[in-house]
């Protein structure tokens, strides 16, 4: 199931019949934030390797 984290949803991947395929924009969003803080050459790479996903 692809969803964001969502806590409410960890019974249903529990039992193993339901995979959690997780959202990677709250991450995303996260690498943003230091690039734009710092400039860090890391957080960009990650931003770059993201959206090629």
């Amino acid at each position: 199931m692809h969803a964001d984290g969502y806590a409410g949803f960890e019974d249903l991947y529990r039992c193993g019949a339901i995979q959690e395929v997780a959202c990677l924009a709250h991450v995303r969003r996260k690498f943003v934030d230091v690039h734009r803080a710092q400039g860090s050459a890391l957080a960009e790479e990650a931003i770059g390797r993201i959206a090629r996903l």
